[in-house]
């Protein structure tokens, strides 16, 4: 489903970049607490909360912050896609270590159980040669 659509109005635009912020910072934290990362969830998390929460405090219209404020917000925007990237880098590194280590048969997690899928006993079901007749049946 689409956003639904909000008047085009400075306090509503804030509004939905503040929920903007809001939502890919919890998503991104709750990433990175489901993949065990303690660390990195705290660190995006009060990255993303204090960009959110320094938006809350600016005015509106951009074009009235300081410079100051400006610089600010960069940098808070820019913790917090470091942050992000960060627990981004380490489910991709989590992700490829399973896929190394995880035998080619059974659940893939390493215990040795299986779930379904090819497992050496399943071997003689293809047949000698491997093959299939016309319908999928073992020829």
């Amino acid at each position: 489903m689409q956003p639904l659509p909000y008047p085009t109005e400075p306090l509503v635009e804030k509004a939905r970049d503040f929920t903007n912020i809001e939502d890919v910072t919890l998503d991104v934290w709750l990433r990175a607490e489901n993949a065990g990362l303690d660390d990195l969830a705290a660190a995006v998390l009060d990255a993303g909360l204090m960009k959110e929460h320094y938006r809350s405090l600016l005015d509106a219209d951009s074009s009235k912050w300081t410079p100051s404020q400006h610089s600010n917000y960069v940098v808070l925007t820019s913790n917090f896609g470091e942050a992000t990237a960060a627990v981004n880098d380490a489910i991709a590194e989590q992700e490829a270590q399973r896929a190394a280590t995880s035998p080619l048969e059974g659940k893939g997690d390493g215990s040795g159980e299986a779930s379904g899928g090819y497992t050496p006993r399943d071997a003689g079901a293809i047949g000698e040669a491997g093959e299939r007749g016309e319908h999928g049946q073992v020829a």
